[in-house]
């Protein structure tokens, strides 16, 4: 009988492309987000040509290929050729492959023939798997290009991109496009988590606008709550909420802090956004069990922090960095804080404090803490009351800009 020979296969083991397997045949093994890569990943946390698996005479290594947000061996960032193992976990991103090698592995059925691409948008006949998120699947626009040398993309190629998106699905104005790319990105309700209490309202403008929040719960159970403002409106700032909202996902895996998860981040956006975008952004990470909560604000509105007997106080002050993408080397301060037994965290978008009435006047920052210093209840109260407060002030008068308020309150 002959010498069996070794078998080596990577397989997902997570997200929508569970299952998916690529046998190791070729000297070289390219994974990236290029449709020329071996493994081709329509993901925006995944840099085109990523990372690379060399099969060496009878051993396997893992390389990076100076990636934007790395390449993760056994949950370890790589930063030089590393021997990989029969067993042993490979991460991009969000995506999770297992390696296996030896003569008592065969290639498992699906693998053959191999699918040579994984990618997001499926069609009857190619030979592409899906391996994406369920936000990513929605409505996926198509990568935009990372800025060359120092000069970020322009509005110009990013309205030309649009025209190709609403061509490819078939959408006859930009306010539809954003309209349903909005509805597969922003959450459909607050999550749900014992001792706490939400609160979300969001009005987007007539001519639509770039505000976005989210709620993200860690592998620890800490929670993390995002809100936004992309400056610009239309179909152009709908498509970098969903840059955003991918990047955030992408940054939260290769950081360790809050502060650390903004500028990685920053960095991540900088490549991207158009000389004229930026994106103010704040981020609370919530321990649910203590109540402690950190904040890290690029250019925001300051939270607020309403305490059970009435009192109402900012949070951040002048610690508040750059917001994203103005700057490739901004840094970020943590604000630190409790949130007691009855007491609720604000955050609101510029849009609320803009809004104007039939004549002119603007509803003010001041106005929406004397609100919420006299409402009473947890979080809904405190909401509702601020939301209809600024709906009667502007009356007849027209929305221009989107209006955004999460409340978080523990019991």
């Amino acid at each position: 009988m002959g010498k069996m020979e070794a078998t080596a296969y990577l397989q997902v083991i997570n997200d929508a492309g569970t299952g998916t397997i690529q046998e190791m045949n070729k000297p070289e093994l390219v994974l990236g987000r290029n449709s020329d890569c071996d493994i081709s990943i329509e993901n925006f946390g995944i840099s085109r040509r990523h990372a690379r698996i060399l099969h060496i005479q009878d051993e396997f290594f893992l390389e990076d290929l100076r990636s934007t947000n790395g390449t993760f061996l056994n949950d370890q960032p790589i930063h030089n050729r590393q021997k990989i193992a029969d067993g042993d976990r490979i991460r991009i991103s969000d995506i999770i492959f297992e390696f296996h090698y030896g003569v008592s592995h065969q290639v498992p059925p699906a693998a053959r023939p191999a699918p040579p691409k994984v990618s997001v948008n499926d069609e009857a006949g190619d030979e592409k798997l899906a391996v994406a998120s369920q936000r990513e699947a929605c409505i996926h626009p198509s990568p935009l290009p990372a800025r060359e040398g120092n000069e970020q993309q322009s509005s110009t190629h990013l309205q030309a991109e649009l025209k190709a998106q609403l061509q490819q699905q078939g959408i006859e104005n930009e306010r539809e496009f954003a309209d349903r790319l909005q509805q597969g990105i922003l959450p459909s309700q607050a999550p749900e988590l014992p001792g706490y209490q939400f609160y979300q309202y969001y009005c987007p403008a007539a001519h639509m606008g770039g505000d976005f929040y989210d709620y993200v719960f860690q592998y620890d159970g800490r929670l993390m709550v995002f809100m936004a403002d992309i400056t610009g409106h239309g179909a152009t700032a709908a498509m970098l909420i969903a840059r955003l909202a991918l990047e955030i996902r992408s940054s939260l895996l290769i950081s360790s802090t809050p502060s650390d998860m903004m500028r990685n981040l920053n960095h991540a956006l900088f490549r991207y956004l158009p000389q004229d975008h930026f994106i103010k952004m704040v981020v609370v990470e919530l321990v649910p069990a203590t109540g402690q909560a950190t904040l890290v604000n690029a250019g925001h509105q300051q939270p607020l922090l309403h305490s059970q007997d009435g009192k109402v106080c900012q949070l951040g002050g002048d610690q508040a960095g750059l917001p994203l993408g103005v700057t490739d080397d901004a840094d970020y301060t943590e604000i630190s804080c409790a949130l007691p037994c009855g007491g609720t965290l604000i955050l609101y978008t510029d849009g609320m404090g803009q809004a104007t009435s039939p004549s002119g006047q603007a509803y003010g920052h001041e106005r929406i803490r004397s609100q919420a210093a006299t409402a009473h209840g947890g979080p809904l109260e405190i909401g509702e009351r601020l939301v209809a407060d600024v709906r009667q002030f502007i009356g007849s008068a027209e929305q221009r800009d989107d209006i955004c308020v999460v409340c978080l309150g523990r019991d």
